[in-house]
């Protein structure tokens, strides 16, 4: 990557693989933590997602043949023929108690 004069990165236009798998991530949010989530469609739907790391997914092979095995999901159901497009990581504390 190259610098500028102030020695700040600049972009040479690369793209960089962050994790491989999944199906269709329609949505995308990160905590105050920096953790990233995703929600898929499909198959397991909720990711909670790490550099390098290898999820499972609806079809293919992983790009990296020595992974030792795909990372699952972090749910205990699928959603079936159905799909959702979004997911967001609520920190504010104001939802009414139960």
């Amino acid at each position: 990557m190259e610098t500028t004069q102030t020695n700040k990165p600049r972009s040479t236009g690369e793209f960089e693989v962050f994790a491989d798998g999944t199906s269709n991530p329609w949505g995308c949010d990160c905590d105050a933590a920096g953790n990233f989530f995703i929600s898929a469609c499909v198959i397991d739907h909720m990711f909670h997602m790490a550099p390098g790391g290898n999820y499972m997914r609806q079809g293919g092979a992983p790009e990296n043949p020595y992974a030792c095995e795909l990372l699952p999901g972090i749910v205990n159901h699928q959603h079936l023929r159905a799909a959702y497009a979004g997911v967001q990581i609520y920190q504010g504390g104001r939802y009414p108690g139960e």
